[in-house]
């Protein structure tokens, strides 16, 4: 049993199918990246919305338009005639509006309890990807793929795709993107089909007070409370990546005797490898279950693809860096472990020009 304290309780968890069809749901600062995506995905799904913030931008601008109720500044008034205020872990304890959504009995609910019940009760096939850096790209490469192979998925990112000009949408096809923070601890609550780590280091010493091995810890508990045919797409180049794989394996519940033998510079060790885990790495194909031979990293990233030992294609990005080789290997093999085809894959990521910097 862990020593950490589980801040994070899967009981009585938010359930979205439960509010009535005239139900408003209000935004303690709608203006930030993250809220506003779940909003926006809310408002075209057919819920009342309304929110507040600090100052005016154009994302508030948005929900204007669209007929939300939107106030600049904090007051208990805002949220008159609210069901369910939802707060991020950036809301102080003394704000108005949330001193008086708990003092008259309004349910107020995490940010992330919000997403993990979007995720789990639209009906959608989860794809969500976290991690210590680069979740933000391969979120957003995830959805242009799904998007331009014609899935219209539903997503929420934690920065806008030029190319849509949004970070969020509410599609009618059956996939949910969605960017998963880690940085609270929040990563424990939701529990989707597919779930990309990009890498796992020490970082958010606010919250991780112990350091990787509180990290790896909430890792596993978010892991340990996935369904049974749930899929962890993992670099295993990353020492974290490789360490959670070790233990998780560790445990006794989790043993299975698929042998893999990872490499990374002058790091060799033998694990043993959960067949709930899809490997990917640079320069591995021997032992990854997707792996990229790079060609270039500047001025554009381009590599080949492979799936184990079978050639998928030629990679060409519009944006450098072998840590955006990572990204792309990452969204191919979510997408292709969700059914998506290389070519669709390939013409997508061609396209795919980044984020806009939040």
């Amino acid at each position: 049993m862990s020593d950490y304290e589980v801040k994070w309780e899967r009981r009585n968890r938010f359930n979205l199918k439960s509010l009535s069809d005239n139900a408003k749901i209000h935004f303690i600062a709608l203006g930030g990246i993250g809220m506003s995506a779940l909003a926006r995905i809310l408002q075209k799904a057919g819920y009342r919305i309304s929110g507040s913030d600090l100052t005016k931008n154009h994302l508030m601008e948005y929900f204007e338009g669209q007929g939300a109720e939107v106030y600049v500044g904090h007051s208990a008034d805002n949220i008159a005639g609210c069901d369910v205020v939802v707060k991020s872990s950036a809301i102080k304890d003394d704000n108005p509006e949330l001193v008086k959504a708990q003092d008259s009995g309004v349910r107020v609910i995490h940010r992330a309890e919000l997403l993990n019940a979007m995720l789990r009760d639209m009906d959608k096939f989860a794809i969500g990807v976290t991690g210590t850096h680069g979740k933000t790209t391969t979120t957003g490469m995830i959805t242009t793929i799904l998007q331009k192979s014609g899935h219209a998925p539903s997503y929420a990112i934690g920065g806008e795709i030029p190319a849509l000009k949004t970070n969020s949408d509410y599609g009618n096809g059956k996939y949910f993107v969605a960017e998963l923070d880690e940085s609270d601890g929040s990563i424990e609550l939701y529990a989707p089909n597919i779930t990309v780590v990009t890498n796992l280091e020490h970082d958010h010493a606010d919250y991780y007070k112990d350091g990787m091995a509180q990290l790896l810890e909430t890792m596993h508990r978010f892991s340990g409370a996935l369904p049974e045919n749930a899929k962890i797409v993992i670099n295993i180049d990353n020492e974290g990546n490789r360490t959670f794989i070790k233990q998780y394996n560790c445990r006794p519940e989790n043993f299975c005797p698929r042998v893999i033998i990872t490499d990374s510079g002058q790091t060799k060790h033998i694990a043993q490898c959960h067949e709930r885990f899809v490997t990917f790495a640079i320069d591995n194909r021997l032992v990854a279950d997707y792996s990229a031979e790079i060609t270039e990293t500047a001025p554009n990233a381009s590599f080949k693809a492979y799936r184990k030992a079978e050639y998928l294609g030629e990679i060409n990005l519009k944006i450098p860096g072998t840590h955006n080789v990572y990204n792309a290997l990452a969204a191919i093999a979510a997408c292709m472990e969700a059914g998506i085809d290389f070519k669709a894959i390939s013409k997508a990521l061609s396209d795919f020009t980044g984020m806009k910097k939040r």
